[in-house]
């Protein structure tokens, strides 16, 4: 859902903001473009293909967990797509601190136009990875204190990295990728504490 906000909003906001997760279900964005214009543009964003185009879904980027996964798997041409009408984007992460990036608006120039996104395998296997490690997250009820870690972005990092290694080996078959896994986890964090 996208809403348009005012100063005048501020106590509405404030009792919407102790209602919900706002670090699952708030991303904030600042752009002076027509309401209308953005919120067609931000929902063409939302569709990706895959697979040369014989495949497709939901680019869920307005995720605060996902918002910078996807970003970082955007090439410049299409991080320019999504960023193009945005002054800066804010969201909370999971440790709940305050993120934000810079869009790529311009007030010389119009953002390129949204279409949805065409995703090649290598950003395929990215997203991918990130939703396995948020699976694995929570399959195992991960916490950062059983890696060596000490905040929740670090594990989804570090959990990132495990699946995206397991990736790179072609491992398919889900024993063999749990497997490894677990071993790689083992053999790149400052220690493990048994699940």
């Amino acid at each position: 859902m996208l809403l348009r906000l005012k100063l005048r909003h501020q106590t509405w906001l404030k009792a919407f903001f102790s209602t919900v997760d706002c670090t699952q279900h708030v991303l904030a964005l600042l752009s002076p473009r027509p309401f209308e214009a953005l919120a067609a543009h931000l929902s063409r964003c939302t569709q990706a293909q895959w697979n040369q185009g014989r495949e497709q879904g939901v680019l869920r980027y307005y995720d605060p967990r996902l918002f910078l996964p996807v970003s970082e798997a955007l090439t410049p041409a299409q991080g320019r797509v999504l960023h193009g009408p945005v002054i800066a984007w804010h969201w909370l992460d999971r440790d709940h601190r305050a993120q934000h990036l810079l869009g790529h608006y311009s007030r010389h120039s119009d953002a390129p136009t949204a279409e949805g996104f065409l995703f090649d395998p290598a950003q395929v296997a990215s997203l991918k990875a990130w939703a396995d490690a948020d699976w694995h997250r929570r399959e195992h009820s991960a916490t950062p204190q059983h890696y060596g870690l000490s905040r929740e972005e670090g594990l989804m990092r570090h959990l990132f990295h495990s699946q995206m290694a397991a990736c790179q080996q072609g491992l398919q078959a889900p024993e063999e990728r749990q497997a490894f896994i677990r071993q790689w986890l083992l053999d790149n964090s400052p220690f493990v504490v048994d699940e």
